[in-house]
């Protein structure tokens, strides 16, 4: 199984440390990660604007996490979703051919897209 993880889901690895996230991530494991280069700059790009002394801990989790990483070009795609930076979000997932997109951003739970499935990270943990 491919799975994206948008970018909420990393920062809150490594700001909101947890019980649930370390299960969340063991389960990963099992399956191929993919990230996106407008995930990873958008990620990297919050935690050093609001966590600043995080950045350190991002950059060891992503060293010791085995992941695909797809470059995805910057451009206006056309997606039913409300907030425009979510299009570039549903575009990499599909340009990198994943079956599940975990998210925390609540603008992708307002419809169905054919072919993904979108699921928090409570949600991946009681189907997986």
């Amino acid at each position: 199984m491919r799975i994206m993880l948008d970018s909420n889901i990393l920062i809150s690895v490594i700001i909101f440390k947890s019980k649930q996230m370390d299960n969340f991530i063991k389960k990963l494991k099992r399956s191929t990660i993919v990230l996106t280069n407008i995930i990873l700059d958008e990620t990297m790009g919050v935690i050093k604007r609001k966590f600043p002394t995080k950045v350190k801990d991002y950059e060891i989790f992503l060293s010791e996490l085995s992941f695909e990483n797809s470059f995805i070009a910057d451009g206006e795609y056309d997606y039913d979703i409300r907030d425009p930076h979510d299009r570039k979000i549903l575009h990499s997932a599909y340009s990198c051919s994943v079956d599940v997109l975990v998210t925390g951003d609540k603008d992708f739970f307002e419809k169905k897209y054919k072919d993904l499935e979108i699921l928090s990270v409570a949600q991946f943990l009681e189907k997986y």
